[in-house]
């Protein structure tokens, strides 16, 4: 690795000294959601600089603990897409939306890879998974065209849309159910644009060693582009903050019978290209 190139795939990560930082893998084909899961070491080249402008160096770290690849200060909002995939339209017996259905979700709901909290008011059979490609905004965006979308775009990487249905679906508006505290994980790789196509991306989310979501991006019924550029009229998108694209079929609880998140499993969500998020679910 020489000295002072742009990052393609970034982490932020704990390394063996205690101190946080950003890196880029050593082995690009590694998955490092997994390898770090299964504890592994995963090797990375230190990044010099903050998330926009860091520069990948020479020196080589081991990472500890991986972490999102984005902070809650630098997220700001969450955007999030509701019914974006054909499929999943369908499955819900819903007419296909004429532009993309926004719903809000706060920075602290964001978090990272590793063990997740769940509070009492989600633990009544109702904690759902959502499959979910993220976007990083990497500058401000504001009245974007289609063709520009990926000039703005600092990255994608996998996600969860922790749902807690009964509380969605109690009023017409999402954000309790969906806004919970680390209702989304998402990470740990974030690969920059040029390094993948996310308009055909297979993905797979895997609860407790069984698949229930598995599709392609090319399902979706706005793209990434499409979805910047519209969400972007009128709304400054400020870099830092969050897009989720939107879940295929296969919810737990389209499912017959009802399939919800129980206390201590484990759920993997795998984007191909971006690699695999692992999260593990904590009743407290």
């Amino acid at each position: 690795m020489t000295n002072s190139t742009t990052w393609t795939r970034l982490v932020r990560y704990i390394g063996q000294d205690g101190e946080t930082r950003l890196g880029q893998p050593v082995d690009a084909s590694i998955d490092v959601g997994l390898a770090v899961a299964a504890g592994q070491d995963v090797e990375v080249y230190i990044i010099d600089g903050d998330l926009y402008t860091g520069l990948v160096s020479s020196r080589k770290d081991v990472i500890k603990k991986i972490l999102s690849p984005v902070t809650r200060e630098q997220v700001g909002i969450i955007r999030c897409l509701g019914l974006n995939f054909l499929a999943h339209a369908k499955e819900a017996k819903m007419p296909i939306p004429n532009e993309p259905i926004m719903f809000i979700k706060p920075r602290t709901a964001l978090t990272g890879p590793g063990e997740i909290l769940v509070g009492k008011v989600s633990q009544d059979d109702q904690l759902d998974f959502e499959t979910e490609l993220a976007i990083v905004i990497g500058k401000d965006a504001l009245n974007v065209k289609e063709e520009d979308a990926l000039d703005y775009i600092l990255g994608f990487t996998s996600s969860n849309d922790v749902t807690s249905r009964k509380l969605q679906l109690a009023n017409n508006q999402w954000c309790m159910g969906k806004g919970l505290d680390d209702s989304c994980p998402i990470g740990p790789v974030l690969v920059r644009p040029g390094e993948l196509d996310p308009d055909n991306l297979d993905f797979e989310g895997i609860l407790s060693g069984e698949t229930m979501q598995k599709s392609n991006t090319d399902d979706m019924i706005f793209s990434c582009r499409q979805a910047l550029a519209y969400l972007s009229q009128g709304t400054t998108l400020e870099r830092g903050s969050i897009i989720q694209m939107g879940t295929p079929m296969g919810i737990g609880w389209g499912r017959n019978p009802k399939r919800t998140i129980k206390d201590g499993e484990e759920m993997k969500i795998w984007y191909q290209g971006a690699g695999t998020l692992v999260n593990t679910f904590k009743y407290v």
